[in-house]
């Protein structure tokens, strides 16, 4: 599995941005050209066969943050990890809503995104996550915000996970863009 743009750069052993002949390829533009790449700083974990990069602001910590994470392919139940996800605010803040946005397959690999929202002690907290579910591996991805967001800044960031895209160059069903 390799990781192209911004990703190739936290996780160098998997690939160049050119290099897309082998395995998942998660493809993200999450890199230099984007208006808010430098205001992040990325922290990389690896953990029980689990990736995770995490960029957290620079101005707001871990209030405003950005989550890639890849694991093992436990289910192709989208929906119940939306649910797993969505569960312990829905338990915890005075009001939450959480809105679908996607469940249409990206380069034909099933996945779902939803914008999520959750108001506790006078707080409002927002993410935007996707998921997509490749042959072995669960891509989760979100970007998550502790504090006010605008509905501008939410379209860039919910514009930016939508062009998330997975592909594998050995599956004719799953090509990987030319470089």
């Amino acid at each position: 599995m390799k990781l192209k743009y911004a990703l190739f750069l936290l996780f160098p052993a998997f690939a160049f941005a050119d290099d897309l002949q082998h395995g998942e390829n998660l493809i993200t533009h999450f890199d230099e050209s984007f208006e808010d790449y430098q205001n992040y700083r990325p922290y990389s974990f690896h953990e029980h066969g689990s990736e995770m990069t995490l960029w957290k602001s620079h101005d707001h910590g871990f209030s405003d943050q950005y989550a890639v994470n890849i694991s093992k392919l436990e289910s192709r139940d989208l929906k119940q990890f939306k649910q797993n996800q969505d569960k312990p605010a829905e338990k915890n803040c005075t009001t939450f809503s959480s809105e679908s946005l996607s469940s249409e397959p990206v380069n034909g690999y099933d996945s779902l995104s939803w914008l999520t929202r959750c108001e506790h002690e006078g707080k409002v907290m927002t993410s935007v996550q996707m998921i997509i579910a490749g042959e072995e591996k669960l891509y989760h991805l979100r970007k998550l915000w502790k504090n006010p967001v605008s509905e501008e800044k939410l379209a860039t960031w919910t514009t930016l996970l939508a062009q998330t895209k997975l592909c594998d160059a050995n599956k004719p069903g799953h090509a990987c863009p030319e470089s």
